[in-house]
């Protein structure tokens, strides 16, 4: 299965926050597809949590929320997710060796 990954990065720097970060409607209807399609909010697979996958982006959140402790902006399914929760699409992050 290949996953279209969005360049946070050209979004932020066009000023733009996602819809998901504005509208809690849409953020929960995003949110409800991950845990339908995706198991997120299941147990983790030990060490694959949210806030260590490659979709996982802390700066969305600090930029167009005003309360987003302990959240990141899931990239790969654009809803607001839970650092500690997993679903079944987690990326793994590049190591600095790669």
């Amino acid at each position: 299965m290949k996953l279209k990954m969005i360049i946070s990065e050209t979004k932020l720097s066009v000023g733009k926050c996602p819809e998901a970060t504005k509208n809690p409607k849409v953020n929960a209807k995003n949110k409800e597809h991950a845990i339908k399609e995706y198991e997120y909010g299941k147990s983790q697979v030990k060490g694959q949590l949210c806030e260590n996958c490659k979709a996982w982006n802390t700066q969305i959140v600090e930029k167009c929320v005003n309360d987003g402790e302990g959240l990141g902006f899931c990239e790969m399914h654009d809803f607001m997710c839970q650092g500690k929760k997993w679903c079944n699409t987690w990326v793994g992050k590049k190591s600095s060796k790669d």
